[in-house]
């Protein structure tokens, strides 16, 4: 709702993290995962800034690595003083509230074409809609009871709120993602969905469908479908001149010069200079002048920061997925969803299923989209990742489970 909003909370995280620091500087950590989930993130930041010091400009590169490297003692700090679950949640459904009603103040009083959140289209809709599966993912393990049904009800608003997010956007990128990590939970819990819970989903999917096709002929979101298809057959007769076209010339590019230098890369630097001579050869449209980012975080860390770089970029997402994998008794077991005073709040499982998507989310986003150059993304992947690790320790030290890195 505030631009840059999300970095107030990091900023105020931040700092308790530095002020309490002798509190748990020296202390024994919960568990491995801790150290995991810091050797991600510092990788990260040492292939970013490896490639800012390659480029000549150690100074100015060092934004992003300082990020991910300022998570590292806020893992700590939720590692010594976790939080409790039921202010992530509370946070989580406000903000997908937020993102629906700002996507609609700014589509419909403002009178903007793409809703942006203060930060760019498709950003601003990718991140609307990870917020609404997070509450989706909050209804899937919750405990139903009567007595904290608002909860509930916070979660489905959250949810509508983040979906409108996204289609008011027309950011079609978190589309795609969409699909893949809802294929992803449905894998996870298929043990937990019943054959009720199975028409109820296929039943959903049938209405989101045919409401999309009830609407007006020509409506914006038919139309951004309607363009995928155009622009590739225009790319297929030599026209690249569009987004997509753009795209298959710079993930083309972005291949041809990973496979040059493998290892380490072309650096940001190397890579905008390569590429724009590929452009003046006629080997890729003049699209391609205006872009910095291949818009496809593997194949474009790749050019610049070689199998390195790829390597940090995929620990990144494949630690907490690990971590976070709901385990297999936690799945099977009815107490994970019996018992729990709280509405299900401090459940493992329902941090759990959060905490792999959103490094999932992420995954399927970057196929299409560089997340990470933007300070929203690196800011939500890198402090959503810790704030459900600390809500994690604290739900499982109330409920005496032992910690694992999946089932």
């Amino acid at each position: 709702m505030l631009p840059s909003g999300y970095s107030y909370g990091v900023a105020l995280l931040f700092l308790s993290a530095l002020c309490f620091a002798p509190l748990w500087w020296g202390r024994p950590v919960p568990d491995a995962r801790l150290w995991w989930l810091v050797a991600a993130f510092a990788l990260l930041a040492l292939t970013w800034q490896l490639d800012a010091t390659r480029s000549g400009e150690f100074w100015r590169g060092a934004d992003k690595p300082l990020k991910y490297l300022a998570a590292i003692p806020c893992l700590f700090f939720v590692a010594r003083f976790p939080p409790k679950a039921r202010f992530l949640w509370l946070g989580i459904g406000l903000g997908g509230i937020g993102s629906g009603l700002l996507a609609a103040f700014e589509r419909w009083y403002l009178h903007w074409e793409r809703p942006d959140g203060y930060t760019n289209a498709i950003q601003f809709g990718d991140l609307s809609l990870m917020l609404g599966l997070l509450c989706l993912g909050g209804l899937v393990a919750a405990l139903p009871t009567r007595r904290r049904r608002w909860w509930q009800v916070l979660w489905m608003l959250g949810a509508v709120g983040g979906a409108t997010g996204s289609v008011l956007s027309l950011s079609r990128g978190g589309w795609l993602s969409l699909v893949i990590t809802s294929v992803v939970f449905m894998v996870v819990m298929r043990s937990r969905i019943s054959r009720k819970a199975w028409v109820l989903i296929a039943a959903s999917v049938l209405l989101v469908v045919g409401t999309l096709r009830l609407l007006p002929p020509g409506n914006a979101v038919d139309q951004r479908f309607a363009e995928v298809g155009q622009q590739i057959r225009a790319y297929q007769h030599g026209n690249s001149n569009s987004s997509i076209g753009a795209r298959f010339d710079l993930w083309k590019v972005a291949l041809t010069l990973g496979l040059q230098k493998p290892l380490m890369g072309w650096t940001e630097r190397g890579f905008e200079e390569q590429k724009n001579q590929m452009v003046k050869a006629g080997r890729a449209g003049p699209a391609l002048l205006e872009l910095t980012h291949a818009h496809n975080e593997y194949l474009d860390v790749f050019a610049k920061r070689g199998v390195l770089g790829l390597f940090a970029l995929l620990l990144m997402y494949i630690v907490p997925i690990v971590i976070f994998w709901p385990r297999a008794d936690l799945i099977r077991s009815p107490s994970s969803r019996a018992k729990d005073s709280s509405a299900g709040l401090d459940n493992p499982l329902g941090l759990r299923l959060i905490g792999l998507c959103v490094p999932v989310y992420y995954m399927g986003c970057e196929l299409t989209q560089g997340f990470l150059i933007h300070n929203s993304g690196t800011m939500m992947l890198a402090f959503m990742i810790t704030l459900i690790y600390g809500a994690l320790v604290y739900a499982e030290r109330a409920g005496a489970i032992a910690p694992a890195l999946a089932g």
